[in-house]
């Protein structure tokens, strides 16, 4: 789920989410980090007026996410560029956005790439 939270601000959550918030904008936040970010007054988007809810087909259900994150990495890492990827190994911020359509907060691409590296057997990413 979306939330929107008046003002700029990190949130750093008690499952180890740090959720960045920029005033205004709907940012995604993980289910288990839902009564952190409503603590420090983020509203979710279902309690938002129409005109304020997201209008991007970026996915909120956490199976349904990882599924395209992992879509993503697959098509960088069969393209194969070595301006898609950062000096760690790991895809960048642009590339993998620019594929799924929507951004991904880096410790959240972190977070999958290391899930997906892990799956395939492979070293994870620093």
């Amino acid at each position: 789920m979306k939330f929107k939270l008046h003002r700029t601000l990190t949130v750093p959550t008690t499952k180890g989410h740090v959720i960045d918030f920029v005033k205004g904008e709907l940012t995604y936040v993980p289910p288990e980090a839902y009564n952190d970010v409503i603590a420090v007054g983020a509203i979710p988007e279902s309690e938002l007026p129409e005109d304020e809810k997201s209008t991007t087909d970026e996915p909120t259900d956490p199976a349904e996410r990882q599924a395209a994150v992992f879509a993503a990495f697959e098509a960088i890492v069969l393209k194969g560029a070595r301006e898609d990827f950062a000096a760690s190994g790991a895809p960048g911020g642009k590339a993998v956005n620019s594929v799924l359509g929507w951004g991904l907060p880096s410790q959240e691409r972190l977070r999958y790439w290391n899930a997906f590296v892990e799956a395939r057997g492979e070293a994870k990413a620093d």
